[in-house]
C-alpha cells in the first residue's frame, strides 16, 4: 500500500512517525486497485461519510476484488491540526493553586 508524501519539512517529520492507523479526515484521496485492473478513486468528501477505511471497504460491493490501495494524505489538514494542538499546549496555563 502506497502513501504519497509531499517533499516538505513537515512531511519529513510525518515520514518518521510510525503510523498504525490513519484517521479518515486526514486522507485526501484513496485509490483502490481491483483484480480486473480497474482503479477506483475515492475523494475526501466521500471519505468523510465513514469512520474508517475498513467501514468503507465493507460497504463496497467489490471489496473482494481489491488487490491494493494507495492513500494520499491531506498534509495541509494534518499540519493545521498539529499546529493547533501544539499552540494550545504551549499556551496552556496551569490554574492558580490556592492551597
Amino acid at each position: 500500500m502506497a502513501i504519497f508524501r509531499r517533499d516538505r519539512s513537515f512531511s519529513k517529520i510525518v515520514n518518521e512517525v510510525d503510523v498504525e492507523s490513519i484517521p479518515v479526515h486526514f486522507i485526501k484521496r484513496l485509490k483502490l486497485y481491483l483484480t480486473d485492473s480497474t482503479i477506483v478513486t475515492i475523494e475526501k468528501d466521500d471519505l468523510q461519510k465513514v469512520d474508517s477505511i475498513e467501514e468503507l471497504l465493507i460497504q463496497c460491493n467489490f471489496v473482494h476484488q481489491v488487490m491494493d490501495m494507495s492513500i494520499e494524505l491531506d498534509y495541509d489538514g494534518i499540519e493545521e491540526d498539529v499546529t493547533d494542538q501544539v499552540t494550545k499546549l504551549l499556551n496552556y496555563k496551569e490554574p492558580d493553586d490556592d492551597s
